[in-house]
């Protein structure tokens, strides 16, 4: 995909959102989720079985010092980082990306999208990196995956990087599809709210 088709116009940096988030709470500070724990170290199968490794990080966005409920943001990036923008600098942009999802949870800088301006360009550059080759000097397809059969792997999830790469794989318009509980359980409900909930559930 060419960076040419994405219109970063609509999104700000992970600066701006920082900015005003300082400028509407001076005593404001961003710090790990856990501080002794800022990130880990992930091992997560794409769809084809073969395992990547992910630095994930939890940011807290606190109004004050001691802010009784921060706002949380989670990101993770995959190590070695498979562009200019990301490596040898993986874990200091899953730090960044995290800050601007902690300030997105809380209403700053957002502007109908949640994602910043660094998450897409980032995303960009990744999708503009050529396939692996195989053996045979073909380039590798990733196989593309209904929204149901994202469902079931995500409900034997037990990370929430794991969930955070699924809902990255199936897009906004994957997750916006409703899927059916494999057991037949429930009512039907969107990619999106089920991934969310298992996120929101294995972060407890």
């Amino acid at each position: 995909m060419s960076n040419q088709n994405i219109d970063l116009g609509g999104y700000i940096t992970v600066d701006e959102r920082l900015r005003e988030f300082f400028k509407k709470y001076p005593d404001g500070r961003m710090r790990p989720v856990n501080p002794d724990h800022p990130f880990t170290i992930e091992r997560i199968p794409d769809g084809s079985g073969q395992e990547h490794t992910y630095i994930v990080y939890a940011a807290a966005a606190y109004r004050t010092p001691d802010d009784p409920n921060p706002a949380i943001g989670i990101a993770y990036e995959q190590f070695p980082g498979r562009t200019p923008y990301t490596r040898t600098s993986e874990l200091m942009n899953a730090e960044t990306s995290a800050w601007g999802r902690a300030l997105a949870a809380m209403g700053i800088g957002v502007k109908g999208k949640i994602a910043s301006r660094d998450e897409v360009y980032a995303a960009t550059q990744r999708r503009s990196e050529p396939e692996p080759e195989r053996g045979n000097g073909q380039r590798q397809q990733r196989p593309v995956r209904t929204a149901q059969q994202i469902a079931e792997e995500a409900l034997q999830a037990t990370t929430v990087a794991h969930v955070v790469r699924l809902a990255t794989e199936a897009g906004p318009g994957g997750r916006q599809v409703e899927v059916h509980d494999p057991n037949g359980e429930g009512e039907p409900m969107k990619l999106g709210i089920l991934l969310t909930q298992l996120k929101e559930k294995l972060a407890s």
